[in-house]
């Protein structure tokens, strides 16, 4: 059995994050754990964003996982050890899904698309635990190895700040758009392809 415990918190972005919506101050959503009998405990993240997912306030999911999560919780059917590993993972996948609908139904209630994100995510941290390995080697698949290191871009407004990332190390620069008018963007994506080497990688998040 499974028992959850849930925590809202916000935090203040270190810088403004802009797209199509608008500007993004803050970080708001939950911190859920699920526990198992044994005392290993899974941890995932509600994310809640304006624009992006079902919509929901912090509030609502919170609600929603609040009326799904409560009281004792069966837990995944994992599947024995021992066996071809691909197929294990597949049966523990399945039944993370199969409990997870399990869950809903008997709530008579549907998690919000974020909520829903972050209690899979709780569930697969268990499954992590359970085979003795990272959430990021769980997720790479059976036999599948987690980068050390993983190649970002940097989010530059102009070309003058297209040149200082680029100056700095780095290959791709990603710009977002939607926030100006069609030509405006169009201008802004020609004048930094101008201002950077042309085997700088530029990322278009609409």
């Amino acid at each position: 059995m499974l028992t959850a415990s849930r925590w809202p918190y916000s935090g203040r972005l270190r810088r403004p994050w802009r797209d199509a919506h608008g500007t993004l101050l803050q970080r708001r959503g939950l911190w859920l754990a699920l526990r198992a009998t044994d005392g290993e405990v899974g941890w995932g993240e509600v994310v809640v964003c304006a624009g992006f997912g079902s919509g929901c306030t912090v509030r609502e999911c919170d609600d929603a996982c609040a009326t799904v999560l409560q009281g004792a919780l069966p837990a995944p059917a994992w599947a024995p050890a021992g066996g071809d590993p691909l197929q294990r993972r597949a049966a523990d996948l399945a039944a993370i899904a199969a409990v997870l609908d399990g869950w809903q139904q008997r709530a008579g209630r549907a998690l919000p698309t974020e909520a829903y994100a972050g209690v899979e995510m709780a569930l697969l941290d268990l499954l992590a635990m359970r085979c003795g390995e990272s959430l990021a080697a769980l997720l790479c698949g059976a036999g599948g190895r987690p980068a050390a290191q993983l190649p970002v871009h940097a989010l530059v407004d102009n070309a003058v700040a297209a040149q200082a990332a680029v100056q700095a190390g780095a290959i791709t620069l990603k710009l977002k758009l939607g926030q100006r008018t069609l030509d405006d963007d169009v201008g802004h994506v020609a004048a930094t392809f101008a201002a950077v080497p042309p085997s700088v990688r530029l990322r278009l998040d609409a």
